[in-house]
């Protein structure tokens, strides 16, 4: 067997699904992020749009209209496989209070800084939806 790995520069993107469209975009751009591209696919069963979180990075999200959605999962149940959040990077303490700050300023519910890792202070928050994000800092 050949353990030679091909070389891979990272993370294309992670896919979700959201309930709203115009609301999810409009929560993204509250905290500072834009909508990198929407499209219409097989319209209109299906929209594709894509959130630039910075770094050249983005998440990605599909909409079906009129299709109604389950929820995502309690963050706090881990009773589950699969995911639980995705946790976006800052540099320090204080670049992850601005961030806070300006996610209470949109009006969005989110936690106090948190360290319960040992390694890193986070804080957390949920999207329209539901789906968990954390802003983490390494605290080494």
């Amino acid at each position: 067997m050949n353990n030679d790995c091909p070389d891979w520069k990272g993370v294309d993107h992670i896919q979700f699904a959201c309930s709203d469209m115009d609301a999810t975009i409009a929560f993204w751009e509250k905290i500072g992020m834009s909508c990198k591209l929407k499209l219409v696919l097989h319209d209109p069963e299906r929209y594709h749009f894509m959130i630039d979180i910075g770094q050249g990075e983005t998440i990605s999200y599909w909409h079906w209209p009129g299709k109604n959605l389950k929820p995502a999962p309690d963050p706090e149940d881990r009773s589950f496989a699969g995911f639980y959040h995705l946790a976006l990077h800052v540099d320090t303490e204080e670049e992850l209070e601005e961030m806070r700050l300006r996610i209470l300023d949109a009006g969005v519910k989110v936690s106090e800084v948190t360290g319960r890792h040992l390694f890193d202070k986070s804080i957390y928050f949920l999207d329209p939806d539901g789906i968990q994000f954390e802003f983490a800092a390494v605290m080494f």
